[in-house]
């Protein structure tokens, strides 16, 4: 049985629930990666969506893409899916959930204290690290992203992490819990913003 990945519900319930080594036991919205989003999302909806990376020229090669979707949940920034290209299934390679800190980035490292904290106690093989740098879309580097990542030993990844954007980057500032296949990843870390 699949595992829902909650902010609210990790704050709250997450001493009941069992602990895992597997990102596919973990559901955002209802989702996991290894899915199918046909299993969520019409195909025409689907491809009606904004997409990311490739359409927009963000990074050098076009292999995955992102789907940025409205959430029905408890993420009031949007849910992100990321899948290869030419994959006629959508099977979902990363899940994101996104929460809104507009003019708030210290309640948003609260939170992601929080969250982080429980969730080393429920991922206790995975490996834990913390990480700051600026974000790569801002040349001025004054965009920081703070993140907490728990490394599994396929070579997966869960993320929590705030982003304090710059004003002049238009963007709202964010709490956003990630999963993330060992392919995607790979791809990420060698992939640049043009």
């Amino acid at each position: 049985m699949r595992v829902f990945i909650a902010v609210l519900v990790l704050i709250f319930s997450l001493q009941s629930w069992t602990r895992a080594d597997d990102i596919r036991d973990f559901e955002i919205e209802g989702m996991s990666v290894g899915d199918s989003a046909l299993d969520y999302y019409s195909i025409a909806f689907i491809k009606s969506a904004k997409k990311y990376n490739c359409e927009n020229g963000v990074y050098k090669s076009c292999r995955f893409f992102t789907v940025r979707m409205g959430s029905k949940g408890i993420y009031t920034g949007d849910i992100q899916l990321n899948f290869k290209k030419d994959d006629p299934d959508y099977e979902i390679y990363s899940i994101s959930g996104t929460i809104r800190y507009i003019n708030n980035i210290k309640e948003c490292y609260t939170k992601k204290k929080e969250i982080s904290f429980e969730l080393e106690e429920f991922f206790p093989n995975a490996k834990k690290k913390k990480k700051e740098s600026a974000h790569d879309a801002d040349k001025t580097g004054k965009s920081i992203v703070e993140s907490t990542i728990f490394d599994f030993t396929d070579g997966s990844t869960v993320v929590v992490a705030c982003y304090d954007w710059t004003k002049k980057m238009g963007y709202n500032d964010h709490l956003r819990v990630s999963l993330v296949t060992k392919e995607l990843d790979d791809w990420l870390n060698n992939e640049t913003y043009k």
